[in-house]
């Protein structure tokens, strides 16, 4: 069974060997803004370089987009086969229907983001 993680509270103290205790909170919040800046950049990044690689291939620019766009649903299909057989399973709270909404409006944002 998995163990549900929850943040502490504004009022309650840190616990024991929490993030918070040895960085305290300002090193902890400047540690997750530095993770979010470095991820939206790879994103960016990313969509960027592979759009500039499929439009150099000037005669097959549709087989290195489709190659990548395939690899990537291989790939985390073989994420999430790991995340259940190595921890039992999806959380419950991420199999209720609000969730699988807001899953799907997820998938479908970026689906539309590819085109």
């Amino acid at each position: 069974r998995v163990a549900q993680m929850s943040r502490p509270s504004d009022t309650e103290e840190p616990k024991a060997g929490s993030p918070e205790e040895g960085l305290g909170r300002l090193a902890y919040s400047a540690i997750q803004a530095a993770l979010l800046a470095g991820l939206l950049v790879s994103n960016v990044g990313q969509r960027v370089m592979f759009k500039c690689l499929g439009y150099s291939l000037a005669d097959y620019p549709y087989f290195i987009l489709l190659v990548v766009s395939g690899s990537f649903v291989v790939i985390f299909g073989l994420i999430c086969a790991g995340i259940v057989l190595l921890t039992g399973g999806w959380l419950p709270e991420s199999r209720t229907w609000q969730a699988r909404g807001a899953f799907w409006a997820i998938g479908v944002c970026n689906a539309l983001q590819g085109l």
